[in-house]
């Protein structure tokens, strides 16, 4: 009995140890899923009344942040592929958008996106549904930071 039990007890440790595989190439962790976070805050203006001095409020427009995946220390993704995310102009003409961030300076393209709106060009002459448009702007953001940006159209 005991030698059935010292053999049944060997046969199970020879196929345990042998089921098991040791990764010899592992995976990093997704260090964009794990990264802090930035912020990228500001006001978005246009000139869409050129009877007045002032700017007018870009509300309703809206705003896309691109990230290069590459940048993120340690990160598996490959070039080609950019993180995107977008946020609206409020009312106020405040936009705001936090994304992921690591702890070391990355680039971040801001992408104010065109938006239509009437230009009033004299007390009697108004265009309708003009374009506004303006150029993407890039961005240093680290984990933790708050960027100041405004947007002119």
């Amino acid at each position: 009995m005991r030698t059935i039990t010292s053999l049944f007890a060997l046969t199970l440790v020879v196929l345990f140890a042998s089921s098991c595989k040791k990764i010899e190439n592992p995976t990093p962790i997704d260090v964009i899923e794990n990264a802090g976070s930035a912020t990228i805050t500001g006001y978005a203006y246009c000139q869409s009344d050129l009877t007045n001095a002032g700017q007018e409020l870009a509300n309703g427009a809206k705003i896309i942040v691109t990230i290069d995946p590459t940048q993120f220390p340690g990160s598996n993704h490959t070039s080609g592929t950019l993180l995107r995310y977008e946020t609206t102009v409020g009312a106020d003409g405040m936009w705001s958008i936090t994304v992921p961030a690591p702890d070391k300076l990355i680039t971040a393209t801001v992408w104010p996106q065109e938006f239509r709106r009437n230009l009033i060009v004299s007390a009697t002459t108004t265009f309708l549904n003009e374009i506004f448009d303006t150029n993407p702007i890039n961005v240093s953001i680290i984990n933790g930071k708050t960027d100041y940006l405004d947007i002119n159209y």
